[in-house]
């Protein structure tokens, strides 16, 4: 198998992945364009059937067994480059070379596409990309049918939310920048009963009822929280109690805490151990 050997920051290939890794030059370029950063990210891709376009990895990478494999599973699937490790730094949005990397074509979704999702996560404005790629590998680990993204949430497929997720975001249907009116007459119309988390003011997420039928659980901003509006077209507050006397958790581990409080309940319902 041929490889073409990339030497120059001027280079198409290179100026691509260091464009698309900023969220206003991938919505430019084209949204349903993603940069996976390390071999994890692209094998997931693979495994999910996602199309790889072409992947540029250094030349330690490439000589690595995993390198080799990974090369082989490429093979008339896309173009396959070779660049320095400090090209491919520059290129990417790790501080250190993360090996490979590769420009791949993921589906974008809208609520049209949602219409069978009874159970979906939604993200209100959380800013933090980390916590929206580890919030999405939650809601893969749990189950769930979709995430929506509204408007202010960063993007998902930020190449910090994809290492984060761990290529959960590439197995989910992900809506984004979903306007606030729009998202909640979308949930009502679809029979789905929202419920807010907050810091304080709302009920345990064991009562039973938060998770019964369709419903949508909203985590907001990481200071302010879900915002007014959504608030406001709630069916009500989900909070999860902190004897210790924090202020407040970080949004990911509230998140994780409710999503699993539902399987705990799921299971039990089904007479699971």
């Amino acid at each position: 198998m041929r490889i073409l050997r990339l030497t120059s920051r001027r280079n198409r290939n290179i100026q691509c992945l260091r464009r698309l890794c900023r969220r206003q030059h991938r919505e430019k370029l084209g949204r349903n364009l993603v940069v996976l950063e390390g071999q994890h990210l692209v094998r997931e891709a693979l495994r999910r059937r996602i199309p790889v376009l072409w992947a540029v990895g250094d030349e330690a990478y490439w000589a690595k067994e995993e390198g080799q494999e990974l090369m082989r599973q490429l093979a008339g699937e896309a173009p396959v480059y070779v660049a320095p490790p400090n090209l491919l730094q520059w290129a990417c949005s790790t501080e250190t070379s993360p090996g490979i990397a590769a420009l791949a074509r993921c589906e974008c979704c809208s609520l049209a596409d949602l219409s069978d999702a009874r159970k979906v996560l939604v993200l209100d404005g959380v800013a933090d990309p980390g916590n929206v790629g580890t919030l999405c590998r939650v809601a893969h680990a749990a189950g769930l049918d979709a995430v929506v993204s509204l408007r202010g949430t960063a993007d998902a497929y930020n190449t910090k939310a994809l290492r984060a997720s761990a290529g959960s975001i590439l197995w989910l249907k992900v809506a984004q920048r979903i306007p606030r009116d729009v998202f909640c007459r979308w949930a009502r119309s679809s029979g789905l009963s929202i419920w807010a988390a907050t810091a304080r003011g709302g009920r345990p997420p064991w009562a039973l009822e938060l998770f019964r039928g369709g419903w949508a659980l909203v985590l907001g901003h990481e200071t302010t929280g879900v915002s007014e509006y959504v608030l406001q077209h709630s069916c009500g507050k989900v909070t999860v109690p902190m004897p210790g006397g924090v202020e407040s958790l970080n949004v990911a581990a509230a998140g994780a805490m409710i999503l699993y409080e539902w399987i705990r309940q799921l299971h039990g319902q089904r007479g699971e151990a």
